[in-house]
């Protein structure tokens, strides 16, 4: 006996495909969706793929590589910024200061790390130059004048 179920074409009154696009598209198990994980490898990837996560990843330990890219920004464009105005006495950057260009403005310029020229440049204009410390874990040190005499 034929098994008895909801027909897939209750929405598609209209037209002889039902939504599939060619009628040849609509025949056949393969289309259907066969039964059990039958199609896994065909039209039910993208559900198998979400389903087996784990095993895609592959988890024998591999990580995905991770973008260590930091932002950058050269002098020269530090020195457009304040004859336009947009900076007036001091910067601050989250990334690394790189000493291409000129300036000739005394700035105060904060950020994570310098080029050498850049350090040289900022301070022969009669800038200051400051390293941002960020979220760095600094471990208990105790200085040896500072240490309990302890008798074992």
């Amino acid at each position: 006996m034929p098994r008895r179920k909801k027909k897939k074409n209750s929405k598609y009154y209209g037209g002889r495909s039902h939504g599939r696009g060619d009628v040849k598209r609509g025949r056949g198990k393969g289309n259907k969706g066969g039964i059990g994980n039958a199609g896994w490898n065909k039209q039910g990837w993208p559900t198998y793929a979400q389903n087996k996560k784990a095993w895609l990843k592959s988890v024998k330990g591999f990580s995905t590589p991770v973008d260590k890219s930091i932002d950058t920004i050269n002098i020269f464009k530090i020195s457009n910024m304040v004859e336009k105005g947009k900076i007036k006495d001091s910067y601050e950057f989250e990334g690394k200061i790189l000493g291409s260009g000129e300036i000739n403005f005394p700035i105060k310029v904060r950020a994570l790390s310098f080029t050498e020229k850049a350090k040289e440049k900022i301070e022969a204009a009669g800038g200051t130059v400051e390293l941002i410390v960020k979220d760095k874990k600094v471990a208990n040190v105790v200085n040896e004048e500072e240490k309990p005499d302890v008798k074992s």
